[in-house]
């Protein structure tokens, strides 16, 4: 079975797909850091972090599933939005 780095054809058409959901966890990650170590947002975070729940809700259908709102909570506790 191919890789989602080798260049297939199913390959590049899922990579568009998954790479906001990729991000999306990457920011849910750091949020949980964030709030559990009681740290500060480093500078431009909460905008790239909101840019990235975002771009994940535009994918819409399947992607539109719990992560993206559960991230979207833990992103605004980490930025003291609540």
């Amino acid at each position: 079975m191919p890789t989602m780095s080798e260049d297939t054809g199913t390959g590049r058409d899922r990579r568009p797909v998954l790479q906001p959901i990729a991000n999306l966890g990457n920011f849910g990650l750091e949020a949980m850091d964030i709030i559990q170590y009681k740290g500060n947002t480093p500078k431009g975070w909460a905008k790239q972090a909101s840019a990235a729940v975002e771009a994940a809700k535009q994918q819409g259908g399947r992607t539109e599933i719990m992560v993206v709102s559960a991230v979207e909570k833990l992103v605004n506790k980490a930025t003291g939005k609540q």
